[in-house]
């Protein structure tokens, strides 16, 4: 494969994370055309991860290309489309701050995508512990989110049931925001939906199941990485927001036929019993009212959207 290939990292306040990937990119055995942080961080941890990019730029190759640009503070989506923007390969790679690459990464996305029928490729998440059989259980019951070796397909109460760790190669509908690879025509007429503001909860099932109606989208094993994910607090806006965005996904890609919406309706059930579950455990009444609060037409993202640029 001749094509260039982009690596863009949204980042907000990870100082600590951004040297690990940055290294992992580096090593790579097929370099990468560029890397773009869009960082969203306040105006001293911008200044702190320049120092860094800076120092790390001058320990490594004049040929590392790293371009750190100053994001919008608008949110995920948002920052994701404007690397995009300022990107020039052909192959637009998508990776969160807190992965590490194995050294052949690219190398077999290449050959992945030698493949021209290919327009889009995830791997493998090396660290990636199962979910325990209790709690798969309860997902597929409630068509929540879920991962299994099968899957890579946006549910009918439009949560994705992931594939992480399959051990073949496999067509899949969606793909974990991690690690997303398309290529440019795919997010030309594909881009992060910009109604999903600040954590952008579903950003990556939305965007990557519109793009499998027109693009081959595909689970290669042999695209290996370590995400070292942090805990992420939760309070009653982050369940606002999650009930909210979730309703939106499914109202932009599923019809309201009776399977959808009863699929879509156990789900609701579903995550209002996991978070009076947690509500009680943590003696947090806020919790389950910012859930119910999600619920209500007021919460939903803006609809204003251009759905031609996002169809």
């Amino acid at each position: 494969m001749g094509e260039e290939i982009s690596v863009i990292i949204p980042t907000k306040g990870r100082a600590e994370s951004l040297p690990g990937v940055l290294a992992s990119l580096h090593s790579q055995s097929r370099q990468v055309y560029e890397v773009i942080l869009v960082d969203d961080s306040t105006e001293d941890g911008f200044q702190m991860n320049r120092r860094m990019v800076d120092d790390f730029i001058r320990s490594s190759s004049p040929s590392f290309r790293v371009e750190h640009i100053l994001g919008r503070h608008i949110g995920l989506t948002d920052a994701r489309n404007q690397g995009f923007d300022s990107s020039r390969g052909d192959i637009i790679s998508y990776l969160d701050d807190d992965v590490v690459l194995e050294a052949d990464y690219y190398q077999r996305l290449a050959e992945v995508m030698d493949d021209q029928e290919v327009a889009g490729v995830t791997g493998t998440i090396t660290n990636y512990v199962p979910q325990s059989r209790r709690w798969s259980l309860f997902a597929r019951l409630f068509f929540l989110t879920t991962a299994f070796p099968s899957g890579g397909y946006l549910r009918l109460s439009a949560y994705p049931c992931f594939t992480f760790d399959s051990p073949k190669a496999k067509d899949v509908e969606v793909m974990s925001g991690c690690n997303m690879n398309f290529r440019r025509e795919v997010l030309v007429k594909h881009r992060f939906d910009p109604s999903l503001r600040g954590y952008s909860y579903m950003e990556d099932s939305d965007q990557s199941f519109r793009a499998s109606r027109e693009f081959r989208l595909v689970f290669e094993p042999k695209c290996r990485l370590r995400h070292e994910t942090a805990d992420r607090g939760v309070d009653a806006k982050f369940y606002k927001v999650k009930m909210s965005y979730h309703r939106y996904v499914f109202r932009k890609n599923f019809s309201p036929n009776p399977l959808n919406l009863l699929a879509f309706g156990i789900s609701v059930l579903g995550d209002l019993m996991l978070v009076t579950m947690r509500s009680i455990g943590e003696r947090d009444r806020s919790l389950v009212a910012g859930a119910l609060a999600g619920l209500s037409r007021d919460a939903m993202p803006s609809d204003h959207i251009d759905r031609n640029s996002l169809s």
